[in-house]
């Protein structure tokens, strides 16, 4: 008994496979049709059920709205049309601005900008509805004394005679509070307000209202993860800001405030620039006037005392050569003050100074060697900044950024070494032919002397003090040359559908799966058929040459002791199976004389007595004798 169950259930195994094998080569589209017909009520609750649960999907899940703004990136310094300082403060890498843009710095002046230290909300069955400029009254803080409480839901009940209750982190009030009186708790005080008493009381006070004091960073960790900044046409040098939030007004407050914020900063950044070097400038005047009017006072005190006017008794070629050394000389030695200006701030770390001293280097022989170098430095810093933006000092790229750093700043070390050695080298040669000159003046008149040096001391402060006027001028009209003209081309709308779930999106896709599961099982009950609906399944499973008579199919009513049949309905669709096998009988063997029939099966109870029963009575309505 078992090995034959093994024996049968190996033999229906290797029919299913066999049919799956020879599915597309033997699929039959009139059984799928009549598999498919059973199935309908399966298939129609498949589609139900799945149609039930989009509804419910879009109906309990948060709705994402998304708002963008579109700004351009646009500078104008009109500066360049008189001096040659534009390039001082001007960028256009549109891949720094977006990092700028979408980085928690600006995120987070955007955050302290808006009305989001306290968010409000309308409790509903399974979603709440957040009210973002829209809330019937507003809380006023006044201490918070347990700050466990921020980040979590403080439940109002508002009573219809001006009083409410409050729910704090499972403390409930054992008191009512008075509308827009003080609400003194254990954990924080405040007052409460109406922004809009009709709204609450059209209500009929049935909404259950809460409120949450929010954490900046929460919020701004949020909001970075919402924040898409993308180059929208970059030839027009135009960028988008967009936000996908589930508050339609939130975002698009969020979005723009963004763009402003970014706006605002870049004109901060450059004002603190130029108000950083034009101090420094002011300072060295105030400096330099001063020992100019102790050297004038000087002069004019020489000139009383020892009434002298001129020097042009000394002999012209030892002045015109004493004075050419002079000149070399005050030109080395501004050269050597710029250059000790640049070491100190480079020393120092003062990466903005150093940068500004870029005009200083005009003229020199050593501009264009220092000038790459420092703007190496200022582009590495530069650099660094957008990516502390988002990231931590301890971040890949900003570690590789420091190590070129490092490298650049030790290499305009080593340059401003080796050009102070030279300068002091070429200083130390002027000065001594100076000494030699020096030394045939002492033969000159005393007076004439101590002129000539209180002069030399005046010419150098006068020249030091006219350069740094002139960096001055150029500065102040520099900065109020300079104009950013980033504008928001297209300022955000507040959208009116989300974006997420989409409606139609959703009913498609749930019907597209009811289609596949509907198939599949379909497919699966066809693959798994066993019964046999048709004289061409048996034609085509029988191994043997044999004929095929007839078919006679299920008899699902009741069946007399007798079993005879065929004589109750003649016209029935069970008698005319009978009479087509008794006409194919005829064709098997149409010789004079008995006949006999035999009826077979594997086991018992598949209607071997009801077959013979009712094609004998078949036959012997044809006027035949059967036993």
């Amino acid at each position: 008994m078992i090995g034959d169950s093994i024996s049968n259930n190996n033999t229906n195994f290797e029919d299913y496979r066999e049919r799956i094998t020879n599915f597309s080569n033997e699929f039959e589209f009139g059984l799928f049709l009549y598999i498919f017909k059973k199935s309908l009520a399966w298939i129609l609750i498949i589609f139900g059920v799945l149609i039930f649960i989009a509804f419910l999907y879009l109906r309990y899940t948060i709705p994402i709205f998304e708002a963008s703004t579109i700004i351009q990136i646009s500078k104008n310094n009109t500066a360049q049309k008189v001096l040659d300082v534009g390039q001082i403060y001007e960028d256009n890498n549109l891949s720094g601005e977006i990092e700028l843009i979408r980085s928690k710095f600006l995120i987070r002046k955007a955050v302290g900008n808006l009305p989001l230290e306290i968010s409000y909300f309308v409790k509903g069955d399974i979603l709440n509805d957040e009210k973002y400029g829209s809330s019937a009254y507003k809380i006023e803080i006044v201490d918070i004394k347990d700050s466990s409480i921020i980040g979590k839901k403080i439940f109002i009940d508002f009573l219809s005679d001006g009083y409410l209750n409050l729910e704090i982190d499972n403390y409930s009030s054992d008191h009512e509070f008075l509308f827009d009186g003080l609400v003194n708790t254990p954990k924080i005080s405040f007052y409460i307000k109406y922004n809009n008493r009709e709204h609450l009381y059209r209500d009929d006070f049935t909404n259950s209202y809460f409120f949450i004091i929010n954490n900046k960073a929460t919020l701004v960790n949020k909001f970075f993860r919402g924040v898409d900044v993308s180059v929208l046409n970059l030839s027009a040098q135009t960028i988008k800001i967009g936000l996908k939030y589930s508050n339609a007004r939130l975002s698009m407050a969020f979005v723009d405030e963004l763009a402003r914020q970014y706006i605002n900063y870049d004109l901060e950044k450059k004002s603190l620039s130029s108000k950083s070097i034009l101090n420094f400038i002011d300072i060295q005047l105030d400096t330099v006037f001063q020992e100019l009017n102790d050297i004038e006072l000087l002069l004019q005190s020489f000139k009383k005392e020892h009434k002298v006017t001129n020097i042009d008794n000394i002999s012209n070629t030892y002045v015109e050569n004493y004075a050419r050394l002079e000149e070399e000389l005050l030109n080395l030695e501004l050269e050597e003050s710029v250059l000790n200006q640049i070491w100190q701030s480079s020393t120092n770390g003062e990466d903005i100074e150093l940068y500004n001293l870029i005009p200083f280097l005009a003229g020199t022989e050593y501009e264009g060697l220092l000038s790459n170098m420092i703007n190496s430095i200022h582009n590495l810093e530069t650099q660094r900044e957008e990516y502390l933006y988002t990231g931590t000092i301890e971040n890949e790229r900003v570690e590789a950024i420091n190590f070129q750093l490092n490298i650049q700043k030790n290499l305009l070390f080593e340059s401003i070494k080796n050009l102070r050695l030279r300068l002091i080298a070429r200083k130390s040669t002027i000065e001594n032919k100076i000494a030699e000159y020096e030394k045939l003046f002492v033969e000159m008149p005393t007076k004439e002397m101590e002129y000539t040096r209180l002069n030399r001391l005046y010419q150098i402060n006068e020249k030091y003090y006219t350069l740094l006027l002139q960096k001055q001028i150029e500065y102040r009209i520099s900065k109020a040359g300079f104009v950013t003209n980033n504008q928001i081309l297209e300022p955000s709308v507040m959208p009116g559908a989300p974006i997420s779930p989409k409606k139609n999106v959703v009913y498609i896709s749930f019907v597209i799966t009811a289609f596949l599961i509907s198939l599949i099982f379909i497919i699966i009950r066809y693959l798994t058929h066993t019964n046999i609906t048709s004289i061409n399944e048996i034609t085509r499973l029988s191994y043997a040459s044999i004929g095929t008579l007839g078919i006679i199919p299920r008899y699902e009513g009741d069946i007399p002791d007798s079993m005879l049949l065929v004589d109750q309905n003649p016209k029935s669709v069970l008698a005319e199976s009978f009479r087509s096998v008794r006409s194919n009988l005829q064709f098997v063997n149409n010789s004079p004389g008995a006949k006999l029939i035999s009826i077979t099966s594997t086991i018992s109870g598949e209607g071997k007595t009801f077959i013979a029963i009712n094609l004998g009575g078949i036959i012997s309505f044809s006027n035949k004798k059967v036993i």
